[in-house]
């Protein structure tokens, strides 16, 4: 006896009743992550990390994810790094370079195949230029990890470097800014980073971005002489 196809109009309910439960899945996740950290907590932990937030216009509060990871309070040094959503995951910090802000940016923009011995977090494997010009260039690097494929912009004289991550694993696109500002010992770099997660997996590993900031700082040690 032949066997019936199901009717196409079945076959599209399916498919917008699973979405429907993959983003209540992701709401109701979200959620609970968001109640547990605005918890408040005895005994706040500390963190070199500076600030880290979960959008943009999130309150200061006393147990805060601000404070609770010892960031600084007020606005952010930084500009807005994107006129996209204001929910998107983001993370601010700085870190403290025994390196002026020209030798800063000539570490963040150098795309020949040292790029591979000065960072830790890229080998050869997954480093390729694509296209390069005087203040920009095309890349994709990282590791079998997590790589991503960006665009870097910079400027020297607003001492400020530029990233538009086009993709990446895990977290799908977003960006990073830099600023450099000088100081008595070195330069202070102030880092900005913003994911827009679109796929289900990286929805799900989004809330962590806002207190990755110690993985990140750790990662700029070697490469920049941070202190």
């Amino acid at each position: 006896m032949p066997v019936r196809a199901e009717p196409t109009f079945q076959v599209r309910q399916s498919r917008v009743a699973a979405d429907q439960r993959e983003e209540e899945a992701i709401q109701a996740l979200t959620q609970r992550l968001t109640a547990a950290y605005s918890t408040p907590r005895s005994a706040p932990f500390s963190s070199p990390c500076e600030s880290a937030r979960w959008g943009r216009d999130m309150p200061m509060r006393r147990s805060s994810p601000e404070r609770m990871l010892g960031g600084e309070s007020g606005v952010s040094p930084l500009p807005p790094f994107s006129t996209q959503e204001q929910n998107m995951p983001s993370l601010h910090f700085h870190v403290n370079s025994s390196l002026s802000p020209s030798e800063v940016m000539g570490v963040l923009t150098n795309f020949s195949p040292s790029r591979v011995e000065q960072w830790p977090s890229i080998d050869a494997e997954h480093f390729q230029v694509h296209e390069r010009g005087e203040t920009w260039a095309e890349v994709t690097e990282g590791n079998d990890k997590s790589w991503e494929h960006a665009r870097y912009e910079w400027d020297p004289s607003q001492n400020r470097v530029t990233v538009t991550t086009h993709d990446s694993t895990p977290f799908g696109s977003g960006g990073w800014n830099f600023r450099m500002t000088p100081t008595d010992d070195g330069t202070r770099v102030d880092v900005e980073l913003e994911r827009h997660p679109s796929s289900f997996k990286a929805k799900m590993l989004s809330p962590i971005i806002p207190f990755a900031g110690p993985v990140f700082r750790k990662s700029f040690r070697e490469p920049l002489k941070t202190v």
